[in-house]
């Protein structure tokens, strides 16, 4: 993607009498859970009833040391009572979060003969430490989110975690945790896997207003779940309770209070190399002859260029409203409940291109329609039946008008703009069987159905035309002065696909068991995804005209990588969560998963068996009531190949270029007169050839896998406040990445006097670099493979291995809201260095999962240790609300960071191009250029809100008003790192590009939202 694709982007409280004198078994919590646990401390053989909002309870009895554990509850507020015998002893309010555990101890105010100490209320948030937590989370909820000046995305809220950093433009709002890519994420909804079904970039979320809970993981999660090597966004929706209720609210992001994006100009000029060569190939300046000569010294494309305006945005701003309303309440009291939210957004927004090119300004709309609804059954206390249904529907269509830039103003209507739909439905359905205090089993099934046609915005049988600027003038038909007269084809070379749908069905099964001090977890964990007719192919009749500078050459291009395929994800675990003493517990566990990827007939071309995670963990309660812990977590996670990775890979594609002079245009921009056409071009053969499923991947191909260790503090120093420190080490272990330099192989069959003309040898596999990899490569004459052995050296690579780590150091102070203020501040600093970011490339944007441009050849890898597209070194977090007045309250948070690196991107040394990559080297003007060598500059973004709830109305109408970026800070969050172009094709000429250094995506500017909100 080029220079031009810029775009914005409660309190914790103590009673004399009720002290829990340590801690009790703590029972099994669990990532992308939707239950949580209460525990603690009674007089033994005192019977522990908790009963939730929603009407279910459950009874347990403490044991003979006091110590009680109530289990796998949903989640929200519950009344917890100690009684002994027909005597109430204690009363509780806790609220349960979500994979968390909540104490509530009793011991002490059991009664007696001699001492009638009554019944003792006591509300609890659990807002103090929890001592049974071995991982890193934090959770937000409800009451948090309907306060917080937060953006009304689950990847806004999860970027409130230490250790979160925002993702590359290029591919949207994704997050990046902990150094890692945002394709090695998962999202759930109430406790089904809702990721991206192709890519894994990014998953679905619920109506805004209907989030009861976000849970975002950064590290250290059970054995019960795995598919990520990153983080975690687990959001568990709201449920009907006992009482009913509903409410609506609007919401708007008024276009008069909102700033626009800033004017983008080109980078000022640098002081290009120039002059006479110094004789040494290594450090020639522009491009050398066999002889040594300089041919060319470094130049710009456009010398004009630098230093003017590239794209006017002055008028691009967005605006945005947003109506929702919701409805829950008890069905049957007691025993059935229903929650019901729609949520209707759509956003209005101008956008206007670069001069580069044909300039246009689009105006569009995309509106957003989510509806989500709730059934709660409890069938009776030993049972529970839970329904789940999500639909959301998002579509775009808008107007495309002609842009002036000697005047800046808008010019005629061109065409409807490109249109698109995304439908999207899941239904989730669980059930939880209580068969006894110690036992206990759930079964999850759910299926999600996403319908992603690519839609056109004009249909036409000519090919689409790339680059019409680059028409020189002479060459263009009688009557027209300027390309952008000419009456042009369809806008995009991108065509329809309306039967493009997938499909992600899971199934899990969870039982524990608690046996003394030990609670055994187990169970399995299935997931089938299926894709159809995904990927892309050109319009009109198959293929595209694309014209070059110098005015004498166009490229015929073809493109279709449409494929259908599958991926089986099948896991089994078992944990064990070991309460050693009052004050220690260990968690181990086991995990087990299969991935088998298949092409569309059903082959297997990549599968991956028995990958053996192990996870260990502890929690250290150093005093026995809660307030300091250590803890720490080593485990491992394994990553699987998404579907995307059979596009362009395990399925026939094309993609080639055939290369002409012409000698003029017509009215609608084809050439005419071609002459001096190539041979057809590709530069990993891809001409649209059957693929063979047993010549796609190294035989011996291993998924990717991480390690980490985490060791943290936690020490509530003082009633109402709480610090901690927490020290995180990754290491990325294998990777997957395909290889296209499979000269190689040919290399070694002739050596081995086998001869390389009698095979097949495709142009990439996909393979683990750094190791040694077996091929099954396929006998030209049908009659069966050889396999071949080629280690890392053999492969070109030397002693070039993929490393990627992340260190990180987070500190942090919180004071719990006591009915006045609340606040918590966190700041990490952290390294994230490599030479490989993972599963994608965010410095050019490029999204072919595990088929990066990396590791294609030697030479791209050549000084690519450096720090990756991740890193920020510093980044400080605050949040807090102040309580002014009963009906006022203030908001706010803060984000600080260090800048973001800046990479260069040329060809080789010499300005050699040895795979025919173009401008894809670490080498600039023709000197080593390590990933991150240069950082852009610091950013910080400050959000405000206001709360009022008026007396009058009971405080159920809400008014708010949040304003985001208070400061309108507009900093680049990304560079283009692309140095050189070629005006004669390859190799390159020192013609250096005046996008290089450029800014690609920015802070959001200042914009304002109001809402009005009435819950009854």
């Amino acid at each position: 993607m080029a220079f031009d694709s810029i775009s914005d982007k409660t309190g914790f409280k103590r009673s004399a009498l009720v002290i829990a004198l340590g801690i009790c078994f703590a029972g099994n919590v669990h990532a992308q859970s939707t239950t949580g646990t209460v525990f603690g401390n009674a007089a033994p053989g005192e019977t522990i009833t908790l009963v939730s909002e929603t009407g279910f309870a459950r009874t347990v009895t403490a044991d003979s040391t006091g110590r009680y554990n109530a289990g796998n509850l949903p989640i929200g507020n519950y009344t917890v009572t100690a009684k002994k015998g027909d005597q109430v002893v204690g009363t509780k309010q806790v609220l349960v979060k979500v994979s968390s555990g909540t104490e509530a101890s009793f011991a002490g105010a059991q009664a007696t003969a001699g001492n009638e100490l009554g019944t003792i209320t006591v509300t609890s948030t659990g807002a103090g430490i929890d001592v049974t937590q071995v991982d890193s989370r934090t959770v937000i909820t409800a009451k948090d989110l309907a306060v917080l000046p937060i953006a009304r995305s689950a990847e806004a809220i999860a970027l409130l975690a230490p250790g979160t950093v925002q993702g590359s433009g290029f591919f949207g709002s994704a997050v990046s945790f902990g150094g890692s890519s945002v394709t090695e994420n998962a999202y759930y909804i109430n406790g089904f896997n809702v990721s991206d079904p192709l890519a894994n970039i990014g998953g679905l979320s619920l109506p805004y207003g209907s989030i009861s809970q976000q849970e975002t993981y950064t590290g250290g999660y059970s054995a019960m779940y795995g598919r990520s090597d990153g983080g975690v966004i687990n959001q568990v929706g709201k449920r009907g309770t006992k009482e009913w209720h509903f409410g609506g609210q609007i919401s708007m992001r008024p276009k008069a209070l909102a700033s626009a994006p800033k004017d983008v100009y080109y980078p000022k000029a640098m002081s290009l190399p120039g002059g006479t060569n110094t004789g040494d190939p290594a450090s020639a300046i522009g491009t050398v002859n066999a002889d040594g000569v300089l041919v060319s010294a470094w130049h710009y494309d456009n010398p004009n260029n630098p230093g003017t305006l590239f794209q006017k945005r002055n008028d691009d701003k967005l605006w945005n409203t947003i109506y929702s309303a919701y409805v829950g309440g008890p069905l049957v009291p007691d025993r059935l409940y229903f929650f019901l939210s729609a949520e209707k957004s759509k956003d209005s927004l101008i956008a206007t291109t670069s001069k580069a090119g044909a300039p246009t300004r689009a105006h569009n709309d995309n509106a957003s329609r989510k509806i989500y609804s709730k059934i709660d059954w409890n069938i009776n206390d030993s049972n529970i039946l839970e329904l789940t249904g999500i639909k959301e529907n998002d579509n775009t269509h808008g107007s495309t008008y002609a842009y002036d830039y000697s005047t800046f103003s808008q010019g005629k209507f061109l065409s409807p703009s490109t249109p698109s739909k995304l439908n999207t439905t899941v239904y989730i359905a669980k059930y939880t069987n209580y068969l006894t205090d110690n036992l206990n089993f759930s079964v999850t099934y759910g299926k999600d159905t996403v319908r992603n046609p690519t839609m056109v915005a004009t249909v036409s049988a000519l090919p689409n035309i790339n680059r019409p600027d680059l028409i020189p003038v002479a060459k263009l038909p009688a009557g027209v002065t300027n390309p952008s007269q000419l009456v042009l084809p369809q806008l995009s070379n991108v065509g329809a696909t309306p039967g493009a749908r997938m499909t992600a069905t899971g199934v899990r099964f969870d039982v524990e068991y608690k046996i003394g001090s030990h609670q055994l977890t187990g169970g399995i964990d299935n997931m089938t995804y299926k894709a159809f007719d995904q990927g892309g192919t050109t319009s009109g009749p198959g293929y595209f005209w694309q014209y070059r500078a110098g005015g004498n050459v166009v490229r015929k291009l073809y493109f279709n990588s449409l494929a259908s395929m599958s991926v089986v994800q099948k896991a089994m675990y078992l944990e064990d969560v070991w309460q050693v003493n009052d004050r220690f517990m260990l968690k181990a566990g086991l995990r087990s998963d299969d991935f088998n990827n298949k092409n569309n007939a059903g082959q297997s071309y990549v599968h991956e068996k028995h990958q053996i995670a192990p996870r260990l963990g502890f929690a250290w309660d150093l005093h026995g009531d809660s307030s300091m812990k250590l803890y720490g977590n080593l485990g491992r996670y394994y990553l699987a190949l998404p579907n995307e990775v059979a596009i362009r890979g395990a399925s026939p594609s094309t993609n080639y270029r055939i290369s002409c002079n012409y000698a003029s245009v017509d009215i609608n921009g084809q050439p005419l007169g071609l002459s001096n056409c190539g041979a057809p071009f590709s530069a990993n053969g891809e001409f649209g050839q059957p693929v063979d499923p047993a010549s796609i991947a190294s035989k011996n191909l291993k998924p990717q896998y991480q390690d980490e260790a985490i060791l943290g503090f936690d020490w509530q120093f003082r009633k109402n406040w709480i610090a901690g420190v927490k020290g995180t080490y990754r290491k990325l272990g294998t990777v997957i990445d395909d290889w296209c330099d499979t000269s190689f192989i040919a290399d070694k069959l002739d050596a081995s006097g086998l001869g390389s003309t009698n095979y097949t040898i495709p142009g990439c596999y996909i393979i683990n670099p750094g190791r040694t990899n077996v091929f099954h490569v396929a006998k030209a004459n049908g009659s069966g493979y050889t396999d071949v052995t080629m280690t890392n050296e053999e492969l070109g690579f030397g002693n070039l291995k993929p490393i990627r780590k992340y260190m990180a150091l987070d500190l942090y102070l919180e004071h719990p809201f006591d009915g006045k203020w609340q606040a918590r501040i966190d700041y990490t600093w952290s390294r994230n260095p490599g030479n490989t970011e993972g599963q994608v490339k965010s410095d050019i944007g490029q999204g072919d999962i595990s088929k990066t441009q990396d590791w294609d050849s030697a030479g791209l890898m050549y000084n690519a240790y450096g720090m990756m597209a991740n890193d920020r070194r510093h980044a400080l977090r605050m949040r807090g609300m102040y309580q002014l007045t009963p009906e006022w309250l203030l908001t706010g948070k803060l984000l600080v960071q260090s800048g973001v690196p800046k990479n260069c991107l040329g060809f080789f040394f010499n300005d050699a191009d040895p795979i025919g990559y173009g401008s894809s080297y670490h080498t600039c003007f023709n000197k080593d250029s390590a990933p991150g060598k240069e950082h852009g500059p610091w950013t910080k973004q400050l959000d405000l809100g206001i709360v009022y709830r008026p007396r009058y109305f009971n405080k159920k109408l809400t008014v708010a008003a949040n304003v985001f970026n208070v400061t309108n800070e507009r900093k680049p969050l990304q560079y283009s790192a692309r140095l050189e172009t070629s005006a004669t094709g390859s190799p390159g000429d020192g013609t250096v590009l005046s996008t290089y250094g450029g800014p690609l995506f920015f802070q959001q500017p200042r914009y304002v939202q109001l809402s009005v909100s009435y819950d009854y």
